[in-house]
């Protein structure tokens, strides 16, 4: 569990500068370049991560199982997931309503992501991961909208083709993931 909690504070510590450390991320782009930043940024970003994949997988060897869910809860998630997906997809795809109107929906699929596994999570492990992603997710999310109304942010209104590009963008990811992808990479077949 040490290597998993290590690595949550890493990548949430790194992830965090800009709403915890005020100037500091500002003034060390201004004294030694953006690419330093960068460089010290997605290193300690990839070892949190490394830390948590490599923690996560030890702690499930043997689970602290902390309640159940009926089964019929997995769809609830799954549901979830789809929002997740098209939230996501909304933050790269240009042009469309779903960020015109939440203006940082990256930061609500990571919500809708954490929240969709938590009606699943039986076990502690699975609690700390997704209940600490959700936690900051909740928390950068309230920060980034309050910087938009204090520099009053202005987004572009989406097109309606920038839209349903969005939607059958996440809703194609969302699919991948739940009848492929997550059963590979996780071992777990979310409706399968």
């Amino acid at each position: 569990m040490s290597y998993f909690l290590t690595g949550l504070l890493l990548f949430f510590g790194v992830h965090s500068l800009c709403m915890l450390a005020g100037e500091f991320p500002f003034r060390w782009k201004s004294n030694y370049g953006k690419a330093s930043f960068k460089f010290f940024y997605s290193i300690f970003s990839l070892l949190g991560s490394v830390l948590i994949i490599f923690g996560f997988g030890l702690a499930r060897e043997s689970p602290i199982i902390l309640w159940q869910f009926p089964e019929e809860f997995r769809y609830v998630s799954a549901m979830g997931m789809l929002v997740s997906s098209v939230l996501f997809s909304a933050a790269y795809v240009p042009n469309n309503a779903v960020k015109a109107y939440f203006h940082h929906p990256l930061t609500l699929a990571i919500q809708t992501w954490a929240l969709s596994h938590l009606v699943l999570t039986v076990s502690l492990v699975n609690a700390i991961l997704f209940g600490s992603f959700l936690l900051w997710s909740v928390l950068l999310f309230a920060v980034l909208r309050r910087n938009d109304r204090l520099n009053r942010t202005p987004y572009p209104k989406g097109s309606l083709s920038g839209t349903i590009l969005t939607v059958v963008v996440g809703a194609c990811v969302w699919a991948l993931l739940a009848f492929s992808l997550h059963g590979m990479l996780i071992g777990i077949r979310p409706l399968g």
